[in-house]
């Protein structure tokens, strides 16, 4: 599974090849304003899946990935 996360107001994105590998990218990306995570299957097809791992941003700018702040 490929995920692309955009950033930046979608002038940025990144690649991330698994889910353990989209976890280490929001991890790094910490302080940039998250825009949307795509899931792209083999075929093709996508899925905007960004409420599933950006819970929510506080007003200090910091992602919450599930139960974890990031």
């Amino acid at each position: 599974m490929l995920y692309k996360i955009t950033y930046e107001e979608g002038r940025c994105h990144n690649y991330a090849n698994s889910r353990k590998d989209l976890l280490e990218w929001l991890g790094l990306l910490k302080d940039e304003v998250i825009t949307e995570i795509k899931k792209i299957a083999k075929n093709g097809n996508t899925e905007i899946v960004t409420d599933k791992y950006i819970k929510r941003r506080d007003g200090h700018g910091r992602l919450y990935c599930g139960r974890e702040e990031l």
